[in-house]
């Protein structure tokens, strides 16, 4: 087994594990008949997955290569002008 292959389960365990647990205390509240933690569960699951899927879609590799390299091109513009801002601030001072 690479290197690779164990960072990437490692990293896949790390995201797993924290939605496993709210699946599962969703299972318990239900049976519990705790119908307010059950509500809190699902709206926590909803938001992860609604995260997961904006993530996925959205996600520079599904995109035609002309807009991803607007993209990166914006996000490293972006990163620079973020740089030089506290070197501004500092002058400021």
């Amino acid at each position: 087994m690479t290197w690779t292959r164990i960072v990437t389960a490692g990293i896949a365990l790390l995201i797993i594990l924290p939605v496993l647990r709210v699946f599962l205390m969703l299972v318990v509240f239900v049976r519990e008949r705790d119908f307010l933690f059950s509500a809190i569960a699902t709206l926590v699951l909803a938001i992860i997955v609604l995260g997961s899927v904006l993530g996925v879609v959205n996600s520079p590799a599904g995109m035609p290569s002309r807009l991803r390299d607007g993209v990166l091109a914006a996000s490293s513009n972006a990163l620079t002008v973020a740089t030089f801002v506290p070197a501004q601030a500092d002058i400021c001072r």
